[in-house]
């Protein structure tokens, strides 16, 4: 298991566990364009949530694809 950690600018650190067995491909691709710096935004019409858009090269084809998104959850779309 790989650990992705999130920096913020006012403080504090949000680290997500990465389940690479289960997304090795698009885990490569992610670490190739890591690390970065970005604007991340709070989404607060559909709860406490954090998006960014990361521009990958080669997009990584969907694996372990699910419409489901628990509380916690890191989750990728293209």
């Amino acid at each position: 298991m790989a650990k992705l950690e999130f920096t913020l600018e006012r403080g504090g650190i949000v680290t997500a566990d990465i389940f690479v067995d289960k997304v090795p491909q698009t885990w490569q691709a992610l670490t190739a364009v890591l690390p970065t710096t970005q604007t991340i935004l709070n989404a607060r019409w559909s709860g406490r949530e954090l998006h960014n858009q990361i521009n990958l090269p080669e997009k990584p084809p969907r694996e372990n694809q699910t419409i489901h998104a628990s509380i916690g959850d890191v989750i990728y779309a293209c």
